[in-house]
């Protein structure tokens, strides 16, 4: 019986940004979430919680900007799927005129650029 062994979806995209890198292609790693702070309040010392949201909803993974376009690559594993989030930050991107990639593999990523470098 042979066991078919699935890359994650973080050793996938770590494999893409160290090809973005090597390939120079200008990208970063777009982070999105949220988190939780407790402080206590300077004026008058009563303890607070506070919650902070960073990054655009559904937002991609990676941006790269190449010959002016704006690229968000989605990375998602074998078994990833969409959130309803990420669908509706696909559609904004592509009615701006952006490109949209959702990739399950640094090879989808490499074929794209193929394909935009021979324009």
């Amino acid at each position: 019986m042979k066991m078919k062994i699935y890359a994650s979806e973080k050793d996938i995209q770590d494999t893409i940004l160290e090809w973005l890198a090597i390939v120079k292609i200008f990208h970063y790693r777009q982070n999105t979430g949220a988190f939780s702070k407790e402080y206590i309040r300077k004026r008058d010392g009563v303890k607070k919680r506070s919650f902070i949201r960073f990054g655009h909803p559904g937002a991609s993974d990676i941006v790269c900007v190449v010959k002016g376009l704006y690229i968000a690559i989605e990375v998602k594993d074998h078994k990833g799927k969409q959130s309803e989030d990420q669908i509706a930050f696909q559609r904004s991107v592509e009615a701006a005129g952006g490109h949209y990639l959702l990739v399950r593999s640094l090879d989808e990523v490499k074929m794209f650029f193929k394909v935009l470098y021979s324009k």
